[in-house]
């Protein structure tokens, strides 16, 4: 994890950013990055365990590791490109992470995990698309296997 290092622009600067545009009196587009997990996972400097995609999914204890680095990593550098504070999170956010595949698999395509890559779905009811609408109840989301799985 890199040191923490001074902001380009101060925490102070960039909450009189945000007050103006939440007021409705910008001085400027306030500057966001959208991160996610992929930014430590595929990052040997920062992945010096060597987690991949599929023990960050399956394991719930890699998952917070990894999901925790990712906020430490953002506050204390990303950060100091953006409007966003610079210094470690007051909270930190956890949350189950599928990486975009929740849908497919909800309704049955298994997850293929493809080198150091975020995860992908097989195609199914290729030759029946109708089919995906048989494959599962929307109304009894607990039978659901992919559901289940991710209770456990």
């Amino acid at each position: 994890m890199t040191a923490f290092t001074a902001a380009l622009v101060s925490n102070g600067e960039k909450k009189a950013v945000w007050d103006g545009y939440h007021a409705g009196k910008p001085a400027r587009v306030p500057v966001m990055l959208g991160t996610n997990p992929r930014i430590i996972l595929q990052d040997e400097r920062l992945n010096i365990k060597g987690v991949t995609f599929r023990q960050y999914i399956e394991d719930p204890l890699t998952t917070l590791e990894i999901q925790k680095k990712k906020q430490d990593y953002v506050g204390t550098v990303l950060n100091r490109y953006t409007d966003s504070p610079v210094g470690p999170p007051e909270r930190y956010a956890f949350n189950v992470c599928w990486q975009n595949t929740f849908n497919a698999a909800y309704f049955g395509a298994p997850l293929e995990y493809r080198g150091n890559q975020v995860p992908d779905t097989a195609p199914i009811c290729r030759d029946n698309p109708d089919a995906i609408f048989a494959a599962v109840d929307p109304g009894k989301p607990l039978d659901n296997p992919f559901i289940r799985k991710a209770l456990e």
